[in-house]
This record gives structure tokens, C-alpha cells and sequence, in this order.
């Protein structure tokens, strides 16, 4: 057994990660079907829904990196999967109960958002103490490739499980998944998430703790870009998101289970990147790899709004599975890099701060796609979203980043450019 999957406890996180998210894929695709379909919501409704699924990210973000880097990473994955699976839970018995409205939608989506918060901080500043640094790129990849598989497989389950039982008892799926992944987190033994050690994020004041995370990242030459560039393409993916689920019921005229097959074939492009994406790391560099998976993969999300109409559904199938190649290929190369080049006891906070400028502009996206769609049509807020996600990598051209070549096995000084 090689690399990353050397390690037990490694290996008992990514089969959490993939139930979790096999889990997951129902619900991201159950929620707005049963909004749409059961509750007859509109563009600006989805819009609010796919907020308040992210609006937690900008609220929570910070403290939640301060309370990671205080505590031990395990115990708070474990509570993140119980919450999520309880919230979730709510669904169906609404429904069966027959009060089963949006506000219950949102506030199941951002209990679910609050806890995917900390969940997520905590899996990130988790990982690099269960294996070696040099390890994280495999690893990262392992991951992204066990979303992948569920981002694939998921969408088509969905959308037969709604097809078969209806939105809201398909969300069960999601529930058992979340229930199985506390199981798996709760068998690892390691105990090395907590990264304070003495003298540091236990004995500072919470505001301290914040501006440590905050100045390491503004001021840091290679974590500036990537925090620039990701957030733009955020908001211009989030945009898309919160419409593309009505263009295809309402324009597209698809019926859920073939939204799901579509978002299936489109998803397969995760499994190719998460595959490629240490290869070509370790043949382009680091930093060519994460300007070049956005400057030649964003421009795909174009065919969205603008494929005639006789061959919608093949444009539309090309332009997610490059979205899907794109994605992993990014995120393993500059999650790995981010990992490897902050200090332990910074790892909380900085992934913290990291997702709060990268995710927080997703809410202002989702809301922003939906009032362009109400206003001007689905096509427009496509448009306008996929425009904006082309120049995300600009930030990364045009700074340090463009020089990076090896993910580094020490945590370097943050003020020197790696060579």
C-alpha cells in the first residue's frame, strides 16, 4: 500500500467523505426539486434557498477556524455529521406531517450550511496530521476523487429517488449517509487535530486569534491570489447554481430524472480531474496547474446559455464535465499548497479565513442569479455568471503564484515566494 493510503486513519476519513457525500449529491439536487416541484418556488425563492445554504460560511467562518485550532478536529466532525443528519431528518417528517413549506427549506438549509462550516474547517486542518506533509497532494486527490465519484453518481440516484418516492423522502438517503460518516470519523484514533499548542490560540483572546488568521492571509504572496481568484469564481459558479436547476425544469422542460442522468454524464469530468490533477502538478508546477485549470477550463460554462437549441443537451453535457475536470484539478493543487506552506497551529484559522473570502461571495452569487433571472431570464443570469467565472485567474497570472512548481514538505516562512 502506497503513499497516502498508508494510514488508517487517512483511510477511515475518505470513507467518511465519501458516504457524506454520496449522501449529499441527493439533497443538493432534492432540495430545489422539492422547492420547484412540490412548493412551486421561483428563480429569486431557489435564490434564497441556495443563500441560506451559504450565508453561514460569511457568519460563522472566522470563529469557526478560532474554535478548530482550540480544540480537537475529530470530536466536531463527528457532531457536524449528527447535526446535519438530524436537521436533514426534519424534512420528511414535515412533509408527512403536511406543514412542509420554504421557511422550513431554509432553515434546514442553513442549520445544514453552520455545521458544513465546521465540518469542512475541521476535515482540512484534520488531514495534514494524519500522514506527511508530502503526502497532501495524494491525498487532497483522494478526496476530491471520492467527491467525484459521489458528485457522479449521486445526482442520477437523486433523480431517480425523487422520481420514485418524491423530494422530500429522498432526503432520507442523505440522512443515513451523514449517520454512516460520523461511524467512520468516530473509528479514527489518531486524536491530532488540535493544532494549538502551549502559549498559543488557547491562551490569545478570540479577536486576536482572528486578526493571526486574517494578516496571515492578506499578507501572505501565495495565499492573496488564490483567495482572490477562488472567491471570483464562487460568485460567478454560484450564479450559475442558483438558476441552472429551474432552466432545466422550466425552460429545458426535463423531468427529474433526467436532470439527474444530465447532471450525472456532466459530473464524470470529477473523476477525470481528480485522476490527472497530481500528475499534472508534478509535470506543470503547482502554479501553472492552478491559472490553467481556470483560464482554459472556465470558459466551457459559456455553452450553458449560449448552445442552439438543436444541440442544447450535448453542449450542456460538455460544458459540466469541463466545469467537473476543472474543479479538482484547482482545488487539490491549491488546497494541497495552502496546507503545506501554513504553520500547524495557524491551520484552523487559515482554512478558516480561506473559505470565508472564497465561499462567502456565494450567497451574494446565488441571490445575485436569482434576481438577474427574474428579471432578465435564465439565460442572461447563465450568461452572467460563466462571464464571470472566465476571469477568475487573472489573480493568480499576475502574481507569485505563476512561479510555484513542488508542493513543499516543510511549512515555509510566509513572506518568501516558493521557488
Amino acid at each position: 500500500m502506497a503513499g497516502a493510503w498508508r494510514y488508517p486513519d487517512f483511510r477511515r476519513l475518505w470513507a467518511a467523505e465519501v458516504l457524506s457525500q454520496t449522501g449529499s449529491q441527493i439533497s443538493v439536487l432534492a432540495l430545489p426539486l422539492v422547492a420547484v416541484i412540490v412548493l412551486g418556488a421561483g428563480p429569486l425563492a431557489l435564490g434564497v434557498l441556495a443563500a441560506a445554504a451559504t450565508a453561514p460560511v460569511i457568519l460563522f467562518g472566522l470563529p469557526a477556524g478560532v474554535w478548530v485550532d482550540r480544540h480537537r478536529c475529530k470530536p466536531v466532525l463527528v457532531v457536524a455529521d449528527v447535526g446535519r443528519a438530524l436537521a436533514l431528518s426534519s424534512i420528511p417528517v414535515a412533509y408527512g406531517l403536511g406543514v412542509l413549506n420554504l421557511h422550513l427549506l431554509y432553515g434546514v438549509a442553513f442549520v445544514c450550511g453552520v455545521l458544513t462550516v465546521a465540518g469542512d474547517v475541521a476535515s482540512q486542518s484534520y488531514l495534514p496530521s494524519l500522514l506527511p506533509r508530502r503526502h497532501l497532494p495524494q491525498a487532497n486527490a483522494n478526496l476530491e476523487l471520492a467527491r467525484a465519484g459521489a458528485q457522479t453518481a449521486g445526482p442520477g440516484i437523486s433523480g431517480v429517488l425523487v422520481s420514485l418516492v418524491g423530494g422530500p423522502l429522498a432526503v432520507v438517503g442523505d440522512v443515513v449517509s451523514f449517520a454512516c460518516s460520523a461511524v467512520c470519523v468516530a473509528r479514527t484514533d489518531g486524536g491530532h487535530g488540535k493544532a494549538a499548542g502551549p502559549g498559543g490560540a488557547s491562551r490569545s483572546s478570540v479577536r486576536t486569534d482572528l486578526a493571526d488568521g486574517l494578516r496571515f492571509v492578506a499578507g501572505h504572496p501565495l495565499l492573496r491570489p488564490i483567495a482572490l481568484c477562488s472567491a471570483v469564481s464562487n460568485l460567478g459558479s454560484s450564479m450559475v447554481a442558483a438558476v441552472l436547476v429551474l432552466f432545466l425544469v422550466r425552460t429545458l422542460e426535463l423531468r427529474p430524472a433526467a436532470i439527474g442522468l444530465l447532471l450525472a454524464a456532466g459530473n464524470v469530468g470529477l473523476v477525470v480531474g481528480s485522476a490527472l490533477a497530481t500528475r499534472l502538478v508534478r509535470r506543470y508546477g503547482a502554479g501553472p496547474v492552478i491559472i490553467g485549470s481556470l483560464g482554459v477550463g472556465a470558459p466551457f460554462t459559456l455553452l450553458l446559455p449560449l448552445a442552439p437549441a438543436a444541440s442544447v443537451l450535448p453542449a450542456m453535457v460538455v460544458a459540466l464535465m469541463a466545469a467537473g475536470v476543472r474543479s479538482p484539478v484547482y482545488n487539490v493543487t491549491q488546497i494541497s499548497l495552502r496546507q503545506a506552506i501554513t504553520p500547524p497551529e495557524l491551520l484552523g484559522r487559515m482554512t478558516a479565513t480561506m473559505r470565508v473570502l472564497v465561499l462567502g461571495t456565494m450567497p451574494v452569487g446565488a441571490l445575485l442569479g436569482g434576481v438577474i433571472g427574474a428579471a432578465f431570464g435564465l439565460r442572461t443570469a447563465l450568461l452572467a455568471g460563466a462571464l464571470v467565472g472566465c476571469a477568475a485567474f487573472v489573480f493568480p497570472l499576475l502574481s507569485p503564484v505563476r512561479s510555484v512548481r513542488a508542493i513543499p514538505d516543510d511549512v515555509r516562512p510566509p513572506t518568501l515566494t516558493l521557488p
